[in-house]
């Protein structure tokens, strides 16, 4: 893969081959994250963005949060911690507003692009709903709020700077296979189910001091035998998304391969092993790309559609 960091001017910093790397993408984190470890021959400016390539393809795009300079008995080493630019609309809160019939074009102008955003994906038409932003709430959140309300989907920001709110997942599907030389090979398969996760009932209270209007059942919870009943002060939308996110996270397949990243968030996915079978409808809910000492391999995190 290749590194480059940049100054604040924008002037390219190149680097050399790094000692140590680990890059993190989850679906449970809007921003994601990278560690990466150089030998450092002369000392350099402050930089504040770092880009990633795996061959042509961008890998990471993000912010510098930390930039660490260390000299030790076996050398100089530059340690860069950053996170993609998703950072910056969790870390800046939006003004308090309302908005009367909203636009992703509008919300973008004004909640996104003042970061440096390349653009955005999605439906820029104007939706007829509401939207009230009160004090404390980020940039991130006006945009995550507006997706599910009005296309049911959960924004994200890709590689190359853009923040899709299409939900559109990938076309390709990546099949693990050790007996199948098109597909890829793994090290390890871990399947978890997290039964603690799922939640049996969902009462949605619209607000505080109103009766609770809604509720939302798991049944495959209930065929189980899972009695796990919440309360929250909500809407429809968010109601929804909560018991859907909480099916979804109760089965977890942890994959190990060696080599480079080869999947992305959303990707279908499909596991054949010949002891344990075959485990279709999965995608990708997060990865972890690694490259020390002891080698190069990415982590993925498998998860099932709502079961």
């Amino acid at each position: 893969m290749k590194y480059c960091c940049y100054t604040v001017t924008g002037r390219a910093i190149p680097l050399l081959p790094p000692i140590s790397v680990t890059i993190n993408a989850h679906e449970d984190a809007p921003a994601d994250d990278i560690t990466v470890v150089f030998p450092l021959m002369k000392s350099l400016p402050e930089v504040v963005t770092i880009r990633v390539w795996q061959g042509e393809r961008p890998v990471f795009s993000g912010i510098v949060d930390e930039q660490i300079m260390q000299v030790t008995g076996s050398g100089t080493v530059l340690k860069i911690v950053a996170r993609s630019r998703a950072a910056l609309l969790l870390d800046n809160e939006a003004m308090p507003q309302k908005y009367v019939d909203p636009s992703l074009t509008l919300l973008y102008e004004r909640h996104v692009a003042p970061y440096g955003f390349c653009g955005f994906i999605g439906n820029g038409a104007p939706f007829r709903t509401d939207m009230t932003i009160t004090k404390g709430t980020s940039q991130w959140q006006v945009i995550e709020e507006f997706c599910i309300k009005c296309f049911g989907t959960i924004p994200c920001v890709t590689a190359d700077d853009y923040i899709d709110c299409s939900g559109e997942t990938p076309k390709e599907t990546l099949v693990f296979d050790n007996c199948d030389e098109q597909a890829m090979d793994y090290i390890s398969v871990v399947y978890r189910n997290k039964f603690f996760k799922r939640i049996s009932e969902l009462y949605v209270q619209p607000k505080a001091g109103q009766p609770y209007s809604s509720v939302f059942h798991d049944e495959y919870a209930h065929k189980l035998g899972i009695q796990r009943r919440r309360f929250v002060v909500s809407n429809n939308y968010r109601g929804k998304r909560m018991i859907s996110s909480a099916k979804r996270k109760a089965f977890e397949v942890a994959v190990v391969c060696p080599g480079g990243i080869q999947g992305a968030l959303k990707m279908p996915a499909v596991i054949h092993d010949s002891i344990l079978g075959t485990v279709e409808k999965l995608s990708i809910a997060g990865w972890t790309y690694t490259l020390s000492s002891k080698g190069e391999y990415c982590q993925y995190i498998l998860r099932k559609e709502d079961i």
